[in-house]
Protein backbone atom coordinates (compact mmCIF):
# COMPACT_ATOMS: atom_id res chain seq x y z
CA UNK A 1 0.00 0.00 0.00
CA UNK A 2 1.58 3.70 -1.06
CA UNK A 3 0.57 7.26 0.07
CA UNK A 4 0.77 10.13 -1.09
CA UNK A 5 0.11 14.15 -0.74
CA UNK A 6 0.09 15.21 -4.38
CA UNK A 7 -2.88 17.01 -5.62
CA UNK A 8 -4.94 16.47 -8.72
CA UNK A 9 -3.16 13.75 -10.87
CA UNK A 10 -0.42 11.77 -9.17
CA UNK A 11 1.97 9.66 -10.92
CA UNK A 12 3.76 6.73 -9.30
CA UNK A 13 6.83 8.73 -8.43
CA UNK A 14 4.61 10.87 -5.75
CA UNK A 15 3.55 7.98 -3.88
CA UNK A 16 5.97 6.40 -0.84
CA UNK A 17 5.69 2.96 1.27
CA UNK A 18 2.88 2.88 3.51
CA UNK A 19 2.68 -1.08 4.58
CA UNK A 20 2.27 -4.62 2.92
CA UNK A 21 -0.89 -5.79 2.66
CA UNK A 22 -0.67 -9.85 1.93
CA UNK A 23 -4.39 -11.32 0.40
CA UNK A 24 -5.21 -13.79 -1.55
CA UNK A 25 -7.44 -12.85 -4.88
CA UNK A 26 -9.98 -15.74 -3.71
CA UNK A 27 -11.82 -13.65 -0.53
CA UNK A 28 -12.98 -10.75 0.82
CA UNK A 29 -10.18 -8.82 3.30
CA UNK A 30 -10.17 -6.33 6.00
CA UNK A 31 -7.45 -4.16 6.19
CA UNK A 32 -6.26 -1.64 8.88
CA UNK A 33 -4.25 1.41 7.69
CA UNK A 34 -2.22 3.24 10.02
CA UNK A 35 -1.76 6.32 8.37
CA UNK A 36 0.99 8.06 10.26
CA UNK A 37 0.88 11.28 12.28
CA UNK A 38 2.95 13.47 10.02
CA UNK A 39 -0.02 13.44 7.41
CA UNK A 40 -2.04 15.16 10.25
CA UNK A 41 -4.36 17.82 8.45
CA UNK A 42 -3.39 16.73 4.79
CA UNK A 43 -5.30 15.13 1.91
CA UNK A 44 -3.92 11.80 1.68
CA UNK A 45 -4.24 9.65 -1.41
CA UNK A 46 -4.16 6.19 -0.99
CA UNK A 47 -2.81 3.27 -3.60
CA UNK A 48 -2.53 -0.10 -4.02
CA UNK A 49 0.38 -2.40 -6.21
CA UNK A 50 -0.48 -5.52 -7.16
CA UNK A 51 2.10 -8.06 -7.38
CA UNK A 52 1.17 -11.02 -9.48
CA UNK A 53 2.16 -13.87 -11.66
CA UNK A 54 2.13 -14.12 -15.55
CA UNK A 55 -0.42 -16.51 -15.46
CA UNK A 56 -3.46 -13.67 -13.40
CA UNK A 57 -4.99 -12.67 -16.22
CA UNK A 58 -6.79 -10.16 -14.13
CA UNK A 59 -6.89 -8.64 -10.41
CA UNK A 60 -9.78 -6.44 -9.64
CA UNK A 61 -9.40 -4.18 -6.56
CA UNK A 62 -12.65 -3.28 -4.92
CA UNK A 63 -12.59 -1.00 -1.94
CA UNK A 64 -15.81 -0.56 -0.15
CA UNK A 65 -17.01 0.54 3.43
CA UNK A 66 -14.21 3.20 4.04
CA UNK A 67 -13.84 4.28 7.41
CA UNK A 68 -11.33 7.04 9.29
CA UNK A 69 -10.71 6.53 12.87
CA UNK A 70 -8.98 9.24 15.30
CA UNK A 71 -6.93 6.81 17.18
CA UNK A 72 -5.58 9.28 19.11
CA UNK A 73 -8.83 9.66 21.17
CA UNK A 74 -7.47 7.36 24.18
CA UNK A 75 -6.40 8.51 27.48
CA UNK A 76 -2.85 6.81 26.66
CA UNK A 77 -1.97 9.53 24.51
CA UNK A 78 1.45 11.37 23.99
CA UNK A 79 1.00 14.27 26.93
CA UNK A 80 1.91 17.60 25.24
CA UNK A 81 4.19 19.81 27.97
CA UNK A 82 3.25 22.53 29.80
CA UNK A 83 -0.47 22.07 28.84
CA UNK A 84 -3.24 23.32 31.00
CA UNK A 85 -6.76 22.50 31.59
CA UNK A 86 -8.97 24.25 33.77
CA UNK A 87 -11.45 24.57 35.68
CA UNK A 88 -12.03 20.78 36.08
CA UNK A 89 -14.76 20.17 36.91
CA UNK A 90 -16.17 22.83 34.43
CA UNK A 91 -19.49 24.76 34.46
CA UNK A 92 -19.38 26.98 31.33
CA UNK A 93 -15.77 27.87 29.87
CA UNK A 94 -13.04 25.42 29.90
CA UNK A 95 -9.61 27.29 30.04
CA UNK A 96 -6.71 25.76 27.65
CA UNK A 97 -3.03 27.14 27.95
CA UNK A 98 -0.13 25.60 25.95
CA UNK A 99 2.00 26.20 22.86
CA UNK A 100 1.37 26.07 19.27
CA UNK A 101 -2.08 24.57 19.41
CA UNK A 102 -3.35 23.47 16.75
CA UNK A 103 -6.74 22.08 17.57
CA UNK A 104 -9.00 21.31 20.48
CA UNK A 105 -11.88 19.38 20.69
CA UNK A 106 -14.70 17.90 23.04
CA UNK A 107 -15.51 14.35 22.64
CA UNK A 108 -18.81 12.49 24.19
CA UNK A 109 -18.30 9.17 26.24
CA UNK A 110 -19.19 7.33 22.81
CA UNK A 111 -16.56 9.45 20.67
CA UNK A 112 -18.79 11.44 19.22
CA UNK A 113 -17.48 15.28 18.31
CA UNK A 114 -19.36 17.70 20.51
CA UNK A 115 -20.39 21.07 18.18
CA UNK A 116 -18.23 23.75 20.51
CA UNK A 117 -16.05 26.36 19.30
CA UNK A 118 -12.72 26.94 21.06
CA UNK A 119 -11.17 30.71 20.54
CA UNK A 120 -8.42 32.80 22.72
CA UNK A 121 -8.07 29.30 24.33
CA UNK A 122 -10.96 28.85 25.63
CA UNK A 123 -14.17 26.03 25.09
CA UNK A 124 -17.54 27.44 26.08
CA UNK A 125 -19.13 24.29 27.30
CA UNK A 126 -22.37 26.06 28.54
CA UNK A 127 -24.37 24.35 25.99
CA UNK A 128 -23.25 20.74 26.69
CA UNK A 129 -24.96 18.72 29.61
CA UNK A 130 -23.83 17.78 32.83
CA UNK A 131 -21.54 14.57 32.44
CA UNK A 132 -17.98 13.06 31.25
CA UNK A 133 -16.39 14.35 28.24
CA UNK A 134 -12.73 14.32 26.65
CA UNK A 135 -10.65 17.16 25.57
CA UNK A 136 -8.18 16.40 23.00
CA UNK A 137 -5.60 19.08 22.23
CA UNK A 138 -3.31 19.10 19.34
CA UNK A 139 -0.23 21.18 19.04
CA UNK A 140 2.76 21.08 17.11
CA UNK A 141 4.90 19.00 19.68
CA UNK A 142 1.29 16.17 19.70
CA UNK A 143 -1.57 15.30 21.44
CA UNK A 144 -3.17 15.11 24.52
CA UNK A 145 -6.82 13.67 25.83
CA UNK A 146 -7.79 14.74 29.14
CA UNK A 147 -10.63 13.59 30.65
CA UNK A 148 -13.50 16.43 31.81
CA UNK A 149 -16.43 16.49 33.87
CA UNK A 150 -19.02 19.12 33.17
CA UNK A 151 -20.94 19.70 36.51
Amino acid sequence: MLISTGIGNTSANDFTFLQTVNFTLDDYETFVVNIPTNYLGQDVHIAFRVNGTASDTSVNIRVDNVATVDATLGLNNINVSNTEIYPNPIKNILNIKAEDIIAADIYNVLGQKQDVTFSNNQIDMAALEKGVYLLKVQTLKGSSTTKLIKE
